[in-house]
């Protein structure tokens, strides 16, 4: 089967697997016990405890292996941050610029090593 003819979420697994170095049918049998799932797996059907299973041999997201997002990243776990995150999302947009804004700003300052922080990076643009 060609690769760009294949279900998206098979796909991504068989991307994830070659990244790794891992081989698609020693991981089947890993999760689920038994090569016989992998042709429900080639059609885009897993089982949740299996996407689970995935998402955290991967430390991935779900949402990722599914194709839902092109974010890798598994969802925070730490109860600051979903806080932060829950009310982040409920503040008016203009609120919502300056948190990033002050978050940003204190990040530069905390971090003047990294070279991805944005913040250091519009600061030198406007100087």
């Amino acid at each position: 089967m060609e690769k760009n003819k294949m279900n998206p979420v098979y796909q991504r697994l068989l991307s994830l697997c070659e990244k790794n170095n891992i081989k698609i049918t020693p991981l089947c049998v890993e999760i689920t016990g038994s090569k016989g799932n992998l042709p429900t797996w080639k059609t885009g059907h897993i089982r949740n405890d299996y996407l689970i299973k995935i998402s955290e041999k991967f430390n991935i997201s779900a949402d990722y292996l599914l194709c839902r997002t092109d974010n890798p990243e598994p969802p925070a776990t730490d109860p600051v941050f979903i806080t932060i995150q829950r009310y982040h999302s409920k503040l008016p947009v203009k609120d919502r610029e300056k948190m990033n804004k002050m978050m940003k700003d204190l990040f530069a300052e905390a971090f003047p090593e990294d070279d991805n922080n944005d913040a250091q990076k519009l600061q030198k643009q406007k100087s």
